[in-house]
This record gives C-alpha cells, structure tokens and sequence, in this order.
C-alpha cells in the first residue's frame, strides 16, 4: 500500500456464485465493508439474479 493510499480507498472487487438464499446474505455482508464491491453475479436461476439485481438498485 502506498504512503498516501487509505484503506478506504482500496476496492475489494467480489464476483458471486448463487444468489439464493445464502448469496443473498453475502451480498448484505459485502454490501458492509468498507471497499466492498460486487462486480459479478451468476446463478442458474435467471429470475433469482433478476430479483437480486432489482433489489440492489
């Protein structure tokens, strides 16, 4: 990390397998850390992803 470099400035980029019930809870939790950011979402179910990404919004 450089001198002038911040832990709030650092990005954590998270992609996420599965956006049922478990993924949803990882989301709220990554949602939470300072940085955090979710970049990527794939599950099977299109209307899962679907509702997860509405929610987000």
């Amino acid at each position: 990390m450089a001198e002038t470099e911040t832990r709030a400035e650092t990005v954590l980029r998270y992609g996420l397998v599965g956006a049922g019930t478990m993924g949803q809870e990882h989301i709220r939790y990554i949602e939470l850390i300072d940085g955090g950011e979710i970049v990527a979402i794939a599950d099977p179910h299109v209307q899962t992803t679907s509702t997860v990404h509405d929610v987000r919004e």
